[in-house]
């Protein structure tokens, strides 16, 4: 098998991969910038209060995912914080749901208040996932980001390897290349 057979195999991969992930988030994508499309009410909330007896010696930082295994709470916590009345506030966030969880002062009771978005608020949600900690479908669904990033990397360096060994002039494959760059330096430095 010669490089040039290999390199056009891993390039071909690598696009699969890739294929996925673009479609989803060409069709989220597009929601997102035209909002009429879906519904973008908020569905309902519900305030659920519980008795609890927090295990002896729970730290606070703890607590999240103590409250997590034990109300089946989904998404990703973010790091709890204190208000005023010495409540431990925790959120949990997936696409379109978000969970404010209260721990009141006395650690024996706690308000579970769930709000289920609108369809618009899901595609948002979707968007914005990163880094890992929320459940077993977050990390999986976090792990195959990462793999369309680096096909990504991969697909182009492929696709220019073969541009500029199998071109007769190389050109044209440095100028798109070029072109790119400087659209992406810009965008970078103009939101700065």
């Amino acid at each position: 098998m010669t490089l040039y057979i290999v390199i056009r195999k891993i390039h071909l991969y690598a696009a699969c991969i890739i294929l996925g992930f673009m479609l989803m988030y060409f069709i989220t994508g597009f929601i997102m910038t035209h909002p009429g499309l879906v519904s973008n009410s908020t569905r309902n909330t519900d305030t659920l209060l519980y008795n609890i007896t927090l295990p002896a010696g729970i730290t606070d930082a703890q607590i999240p995912d103590y409250l997590y295994g034990k109300f089946k709470i989904r998404g990703k916590p973010n790091a709890p914080r204190t208000n005023e009345n010495g409540n431990l506030m925790i959120d949990y966030n997936r696409p379109g749901y978000k969970y404010q969880v209260t721990v009141y002062s006395n650690r024996n009771q706690v308000k579970v208040v769930e709000t289920k978005g609108s369809i618009h608020e899901i595609v948002v949600g979707l968007h914005r996932m990163n880094g890992y900690g929320g459940g077993l479908i977050y990390h999986l669904y976090i792990i195959l980001m990462d793999l369309t990033g680096i096909a990504l990397i991969v697909f182009s360096l492929t696709g220019l390897y073969m541009a500029l060994k199998f071109t007769k002039s190389v050109l044209i494959p440095l100028l798109i290349i070029s072109i790119g760059l400087m659209y992406t330096l810009y965008v970078i430095y103009s939101l700065m």
